[in-house]
């Protein structure tokens, strides 16, 4: 098992899914939800992330989970075990902010599943805090590989290739020293860095007329935000609540509320206003 934990904005996402782009091993991903926090539907899930890469495999998991009555998770564990070391190749699974998850009973089922390797399985956890996991025993037994914040910070020689390359030059030591003292190697605070410096090298000269529809650059926002984050960014604009967004884009508050917390956090705000204000002055939002 491999388990990668950080606040937000640290890139362990990004990190986990350009390693698994690079990786041999097949692999697939679930992104975890607090809709899926019931046995059923997370085990649904699981079978449908498996089953995205081997079609028609766990067929005995799938009958236990689609019977009306389901069995005990232990069984459930060993049923699921069983059909994994019956595929026929080493993969890959790696589940997404699995902080959402709060079931015992799916905690349990990826316990067992933890507490004795599968030869055919190799499971991803990333995730802002540790998991409800047997992760004493995995690293008594050494069956687990860690990845925490401090490990995913950026060293001075990393913040200056970064930068280089956002920016499309060479940059001077006494810009990177600056830049790591702001955010201690804090990649979201590098990428805000990185987007400011580029717009204010792209500004133009406001004594000079400025042909119609010619625009400084602005930030884009796919450096910082996530697809979802973005959509949640542009209904906060409009000053929606937390359960008229979730109507809105059919997730739970519950989600919304993860999503609002991570966009804070890589926009380094501490309210949704501000969000919204940040927003606007990286020109990710249009001021309206």
């Amino acid at each position: 098992m491999t388990l990668v934990t950080s606040p937000a904005g640290y890139g362990k996402t990004t990190l986990v899914s350009d390693w698994l782009a690079h990786c041999d091993t097949p692999s697939t991903w679930l992104t975890a939800d607090s809709d899926d926090n019931t046995p059923r539907r997370f085990f649904e899930v699981l079978l449908a992330s498996i089953c995205t890469l081997f079609p028609d495999s766990c067929p005995n998991f799938r009958l236990l989970v689609e019977a009306a009555n389901q069995p005990p998770v232990s069984i459930l564990a060993d049923v699921l075990a069983n059909d994994i070391e019956q595929i026929p190749q080493r993969f890959i699974l790696a589940i997404d902010d699995y902080h959402l998850i709060e079931n015992k009973s799916v905690h349990d089922l990826l316990s067992q599943l933890l507490k004795n390797p599968l030869s055919k399985l190799h499971l991803v956890i990333i995730s802002p805090r540790a998991p409800f996991l047997p992760l004493t025993l995995l690293r008594a037994n050494n069956d687990i590989n860690e990845i925490r914040a401090n490990e995913l910070l950026f060293s001075a020689a990393e913040a200056t290739t970064f930068l280089e390359c956002a920016q499309g030059g060479e940059i001077d030591p006494e810009t990177v020293s600056s830049r790591m003292e702001q955010t201690k190697g804090w990649i979201a605070g590098l990428q805000l860095a990185a987007s400011t410096n580029r717009r204010h090298s792209d500004v133009v000269d406001q004594s000079a007329p400025v042909e119609s529809g010619t625009k400084t650059e602005a930030t884009e926002w796919r450096e910082i935000l996530t697809n979802r984050e973005y959509d949640i960014l542009l209904l906060l604009e409009q000053r929606l609540s937390d359960k008229e967004i979730a109507d809105q884009i059919c997730i739970s508050t519950d989600t919304v509320k993860s999503h609002t917390k991570n966009i804070r956090g890589k926009l380094g705000v501490k309210s949704r206003r501000d969000a919204v204000a940040k927003a606007i002055a990286l020109k990710i939002l249009s001021p309206g």
